[in-house]
């Protein structure tokens, strides 16, 4: 069964799929599915650069230059370290280097950041590209980034969308809200992100929709938070659900965007402002990219092709390192080798 197909309903662990043409239905296992990536022509890089009209995938030119004084009478030698400020802008502009070649599609299927159990490879990276949708597993992994920061709950957001359409049907039994000051979570409800904000201690909650919130949906928020609420807290009373004033999406894509900027605002108590336009968006969906590779949980025990945590045997390990390094040699000359515990960025 090739695809693509498109996801039109999921139900616990059965997905609902249907082809491009709309002319196939059918129902699987979601263990069975896999992140279709269109294939692309290779293209020579000179002229892939003079065709891309985005600034953000061209290579960073270096803009560092030296300086000498007279005054110093202790010669310099290769062994002096830099110093810290000047350590943080050449990481910072490593990070900048992949960012670019991932939306260039010269580094493909490598893990590049975990957040929990949120992991980040080339291929979610490219939908922080201009002009992309984002996905669930970005969505994820930035929030819980920021709910870290902010001492907040984070819902996964398939629950909470679960929950929204009326879709779920699992038990909650494991939720307990009474730990927790603040909860938050982003809903995707017909290919459109909104996010949902709880102040538990009072007893309200905020509902933001990047096109401006609608009286029904404030209601239906309203609901379904006092409803989760209820189920650890039966005594909880009255329950309040409003929005606030934000700048207005003006386009069809930025929406993941602009509601992980506005969890991030809110939760870390700065004041809402950000661009709404085509330059500020696509610079925000840079910076977006940039912290999650910078602040990822550990990954020197993870293999970096499957996410998987070491196999514990070096004979095994080592094995695995020349098999990767032979077929990507052979078949995939522009992809990192993702060895074990493999940082190097720009290698």
């Amino acid at each position: 069964m090739q695809g693509p197909y498109r996801v039109v309903d999921i139900e616990r662990k059965v997905a609902e799929i249907v082809s491009e043409k709309g002319n196939n239905k059918m129902k699987v296992n979601i263990d069975h599915l896999a992140h279709y990536v269109q294939p692309e022509e290779r293209i020579p890089a000179k002229l892939k650069k003079l065709l891309d009209p985005s600034p953000l995938a061209d290579p960073l030119t270096s803009t560092s230059t030296s300086t000498s004084t007279s005054t110093s009478t202790t010669p310099s030698t290769p062994s002096q370290t830099l110093a810290p400020s000047s350590q943080a802008e050449g990481a910072s502009s490593e990070v900048e280097t992949l960012i670019r070649d991932i939306w260039a599609g010269r580094r493909k299927e490598t893990l590049w950041a975990k957040y929990g159990p949120y992991k980040v490879y080339s291929e979610n990276l490219m939908v922080l590209a201009p002009g992309q949708q984002l996905e669930g597993e970005i969505i994820n992994a930035y929030l819980s980034w920021v709910g870290v920061k902010a001492g907040a709950f984070i819902f996964d957001s398939y629950l909470i969308t679960s929950l929204w359409q009326g879709k779920h049907k699992g038990g909650l039994r494991k939720l307990d809200l009474t730990k927790h000051n603040v909860a938050a979570g982003a809903v995707c409800h017909k290919a459109h992100w909104t996010l949902i904000i709880m102040y538990l201690r009072e007893n309200r909650c905020l509902f933001l929709d990047p096109f401006g919130a609608t009286k029904e949906q404030i209601s239906r928020c309203k609901d379904l938070t006092r409803s989760l609420v209820c189920k650890t807290n039966p005594a909880v009373g009255r329950w309040a659900c409003d929005s606030m004033d934000h700048p207005k999406q003006q386009d069809t894509t930025s929406c993941g965007v602009l509601i992980c900027k506005l969890a991030e605002q809110i939760l870390l108590d700065q004041k809402v402002q950000y661009p709404v336009d085509q330059a500020g968006v696509a610079s925000m969906r840079f910076d977006m990219a940039m912290s999650l590779v910078k602040n990822s949980d550990d990954l020197s025990q993870l293999c970096r092709a499957c996410g998987e945590l070491s196999s514990g045997f070096t004979k095994v390990d080592q094995w695995v390192r020349r098999c990767i390094n032979f077929l990507t040699t052979i078949w995939l000359e522009d992809w990192d080798t993702p060895w074990i515990g493999y940082l190097n960025i720009t290698g």
